[in-house]
């Protein structure tokens, strides 16, 4: 039986789990010799995979190439140098349970993958997830209390097949996207942001640092409020509030910058 105990891609540190789908797209005919039939040749591959890791800060941005090597300790998948292009990461924080900050990562296939004999180095980096407790974000310059929260950082890329592919499909960067979903308690709905404004935004990665994303437009504003729960307790008053990433606030130029000081656009 082979277990995930020493499953490992190299490059991320507390790993928590990673998958990989690994696709044929053949060709199809249907023609007057085939009967009726649908006949199939070999056609170009693709893959997709993701990762989840402990932490708020990504080991790898999005919009970038790199190899992927995933390992269970003695075989896995490789996909040579640049073969991997990094689509997506999503943040959550669980501030309400103090749970621990985690993130995936969706990536796709630049080269073709491999499967074969493959070890990475052993992830040596002393495990040291933060908490989430006490955590909080900005909205508009004022500090915002929530109980959970995700943040999307996307730089999808475009899949293209040509001469140079030799049938395993690559991928091209494209536009930046970003937008965050957060659920809070609320006192009064003066206290709510107004829907359809830019907002400078930030949301705390730990009590030093954290991500700014200027700006945000606020898309939806949902209020939730019940008299009393099944056991007729009072209960609070709830809200779920979601914003999409804008580059710009009418001429001034916003900004993606990493809990790690790294500014992720604009590019350079």
């Amino acid at each position: 039986m082979i277990t995930g105990e020493n499953g490992m891609i190299d490059g991320l540190t507390c790993l928590r789990r990673w998958r990989i789908v690994d696709k044929a797209l053949p060709a199809s005919g249907v023609c007057s010799a085939s009967e009726g039939a649908e006949f199939l040749e070999p056609g170009n591959t693709d893959w997709q995979g993701v990762a989840n890791s402990y932490g708020a800060t990504p080991a790898i941005d999005p919009g970038t190439l790199f190899q992927f090597t995933g390992s269970n300790g003695t075989s896995g998948y490789d996909s040579g140098s640049a073969g991997a292009y990094l689509d997506q990461v999503v943040i959550h924080w669980n501030v309400e349970d103090a749970g621990l900050i985690y993130h995936d990562l969706f990536f796709s296939g630049a080269k073709a993958l491999t499967a074969g004999t493959y070890t990475v180095d052993l992830d040596d980096v002393a495990p040291a997830p933060a908490s989430a407790m006490g955590l909080s974000c900005s909205l508009g310059g004022s500090e915002f209390s929530i109980r959970n929260a995700s943040l999307t950082i996307s730089c999808p890329g475009v899949p293209y097949n040509d001469s140079s592919t030799a049938g395993a499909t690559s991928r091209v960067a494209c536009n930046w996207a970003a937008s965050f979903e957060l659920d809070a308690y609320f006192d009064s709905y003066s206290s709510l942001p107004t829907k359809n404004t830019l907002q400078a935004f930030s949301i705390e990665a730990s009590s030093t640092t954290n991500w700014t994303m200027n700006y945000m437009l606020i898309t939806e504003v949902l209020t939730d409020i019940a008299k009393a729960d099944q056991n007729g307790r009072a209960i609070p008053n709830t809200c779920k509030i979601k914003g999409r990433w804008s580059g710009w606030s009418d001429s001034t130029q916003g900004v993606i910058t990493s809990p790690a000081a790294a500014t992720l656009w604009p590019t350079a």
